[in-house]
């Protein structure tokens, strides 16, 4: 087991691919995450909160690799519209 995934879901959460750098505070980011479908989810705080890795999500939840990226796929597009208009009042 990795020392991220040890660290469980309040370690520091790893940057996802290409996501911009602004402030945006912890509790629209924990209702972002929360308003999520529960299958997305769960995908989302094990990869970037837990640091678990694509085939650790899937062997756990017990579906293909390709379902765990569709998950997480949606899961980071949901939650960066429901933090857009935060970030763009930020920028003004």
């Amino acid at each position: 087991m990795s020392e991220r995934r040890e660290r469980g879901l309040s370690g520091p959460a790893p940057q996802a691919p290409g996501a911009a750098q602004v402030s945006v505070r912890d509790d629209e980011v924990r209702a972002a995450v929360e308003s999520l479908p529960p299958d997305q989810r769960e995908a989302v705080l094990l990869h970037y909160f837990a640091g678990w890795t694509i085939p650790e999500i899937a062997a756990r939840v017990q579906c293909p690799e390709g379902t765990v990226k569709s998950r997480l796929f949606h899961g980071v597009r949901k939650i960066r519209v429901a933090l857009t208009p935060v970030t763009q009042k930020e920028e003004e």
